[in-house]
């Protein structure tokens, strides 16, 4: 990164960011939130969206839907916007994606961590005590 900061940003395979990559399935990649740390320090766009045509997911998004709640956490720490849209599941957000591939951990932390929900979430978290109670608590 000192030598050449531009990787920060680099697309090696013209859609994934390095972040994106580090948040891809399977996730949990040891160091993963140190690494992602160096990243948004060296000038990588924490909310870059994916750069291929099916959808314009964060990493954020991948990293909830591999459940992967260590680098979400990192990835919010450092100024992930748990609002962004484009994920797979319905061009929604990180939570959207986390519960649509019942990914429980990282739909628990987001809502945690602040992330809205929506009435379809309510119900496809029937069953999955952790997130429907967060969920009634917040949605009254």
């Amino acid at each position: 990164m000192a030598a050449d900061p531009s990787l920060a940003r680099a697309r090696p395979d013209g859609v994934r960011t390095l972040l994106h990559m580090l948040a891809d399935w399977p996730g949990h990649r040891e160091g993963a939130s140190e690494l992602a740390a160096i990243l948004v320090e060296s000038g990588a766009d924490v909310n870059a969206p994916f750069g291929g045509p099916q959808h314009d997911e964060t990493p954020l998004h991948w990293a909830a839907s591999a459940d992967d709640v260590p680098l979400l956490d990192a990835l919010v720490d450092l100024g992930a916007d748990l609002e962004a849209r484009g994920g797979t599941i319905a061009g929604g957000t990180a939570l959207d994606d986390a519960v649509g591939y019942e990914q429980w951990a990282a739909a628990t932390r987001l809502l945690e961590r602040g992330a809205t929900t929506s009435p379809w979430i309510v119900e496809r978290a029937a069953g999955f005590p952790s997130v429907l109670d967060w969920v009634r608590s917040v949605s009254g």
